[in-house]
């Protein structure tokens, strides 16, 4: 019975982690979308689908917390895997929130309403490097918490998984960069 109640709520934690994983392929989407948009009315559909990370997250964030205290019952808080996927959950809430949260909440109020073509200020508070780094550095936290989860390295496996991890991101951010100016 023990083993059947641990395959099903690992199977939820699955389920969690590939859901937040998810959400950060739905929001690369969108700030595609939303740096591609020709009008602000496609600026404001683009900003609209943000929405669905607001469904999405939620439940698989408490997924994953619920699920993951349950499995993680009994082991040490020093393991250097389950402190990493702390630390991505950590990171993922405050990052999204502080910067991601308050740059898409600035652009709802200015395309509220708003006709015509993207504007200029439009376009850079989308194009904002602080955009970028948030993304990647979600997603990056988010690849390195899955990849510890299923490998369950020791520190040294952790932080060479994290230069790694941090090289991948750094390399795309300035390929993403070089690519929308020239």
């Amino acid at each position: 019975m023990e083993q059947t109640i641990r395959a099903v709520v690992l199977s939820l934690h699955l389920v969690g982690a590939a859901g937040l994983f998810a959400s950060i392929g739905v929001e690369a989407a969108l700030l595609r979308a939303l740096r591609r948009a020709p009008t602000l009315a496609a600026a404001r559909d683009a900003i609209d689908g943000f929405g669905l990370n607001r469904v999405l997250g939620p439940p698989c964030l408490v997924a994953l917390i619920l699920s993951g205290g349950w499995l993680a019952r009994g082991l040490s808080f020093a393991s250097p895997w389950l402190l990493s996927g702390l630390f991505a959950l950590v990171v993922n809430i405050a990052v999204g929130a502080a910067v991601t949260g308050r740059l898409i909440v600035g652009l709802q109020r200015d395309l509220a309403g708003a006709e015509g073509p993207t504007t200029p200020t439009v376009r850079d508070r989308a194009n904002a490097l602080s955009l970028d780094l948030s993304f990647a550095t979600r997603a990056g936290v988010t690849l390195l918490a899955l990849t510890s989860m299923a490998t369950k390295p020791d520190p040294f496996g952790i932080a060479v998984l994290a230069a790694g991890i941090v090289s991948l991101v750094a390399l795309g951010l300035l390929a993403s960069r070089q690519m929308r100016t020239s």
